[in-house]
């Protein structure tokens, strides 16, 4: 079964056959509903700190200057981890968790669901979430957000800065994000989506550049 539109999320139906993905997919857009009383909190709490933003853009510089580039990542769903994987070159980008794929050439993405014998075809979104479109996920502009050093009551690591965004803008998709940093290699080492205490934790367990982007791995093949 095939489906075209413009702004079909990725699976709107629950169920116990429902893969991984579409559930996480699903989170994302109902929580995104409740943005406005999550950004309206979050306004009061975090101001830009210089120290921070500057470890925000050298972050974006540094996958920025990657080119192409892979991430091995898992997410952290029931207490379970989910294991996914990415990869990007420009605006294309192709993503798996489990036995989901999305296939992204930059003008048009295909989202394949082998369990459910379901594909969407769609035009490629203007969201920034890492499971919406992940060659964005990281352009994390100053323009947009406060940024600030995450909750000093938090337990920290060894060289890992927590750094907290939280959106400047009323039409924002989603509420505060987290980001945790690695000072020696200034790539993500996680980030994490909340929405007004209900949270979506991405581990970034791998970042590595992709020497030779073939571009057949952003097209979806029917055959």
């Amino acid at each position: 079964r095939t489906q075209s539109s413009a702004g079909i999320t990725f699976v709107q139906r629950l169920n116990d056959s429902t893969t991984i993905m579409a559930k996480l997919k699903y989170i994302i857009s109902a929580m995104a509903a409740i943005l406005t009383m999550t950004t309206a909190v979050g306004y009061a709490q975090t101001q830009n700190t210089p120290e921070a933003t500057e470890l925000v853009k050298r972050m974006s510089a540094k996958i920025k200057a990657m080119g192409s580039y892979e991430a091995d990542f898992s997410v952290e769903t029931a207490g379970q981890p989910i294991h996914g994987y990415y990869a990007v070159s420009g605006q294309s980008y192709y993503l798996r968790i489990n036995e989901a794929e999305v296939f992204c050439d930059g003008s048009k993405r295909c989202e394949v669901i082998p369990e459910n014998r379901e594909i969407t075809i769609d035009i490629v979104s203007d969201q920034t979430d890492l499971l919406s479109n992940p060659a964005r996920a990281f352009e994390l502009l100053d323009s947009d957000f406060s940024i600030g050093f995450a909750d000093p009551g938090q337990p920290s690591r060894a060289n890992i800065a927590q750094l907290r965004l939280v959106p400047t803008k009323d039409d924002f998709p989603f509420g505060t994000i987290y980001v945790e940093i690695d000072l020696g290699t200034y790539l993500p080492k996680s980030i994490c989506y909340d929405f007004d205490g209900d949270r979506i934790d991405i581990r970034i367990d791998a970042i590595r550049k992709l020497e030779h982007a073939d571009t057949s791995l952003f097209q979806f093949d029917a055959a």
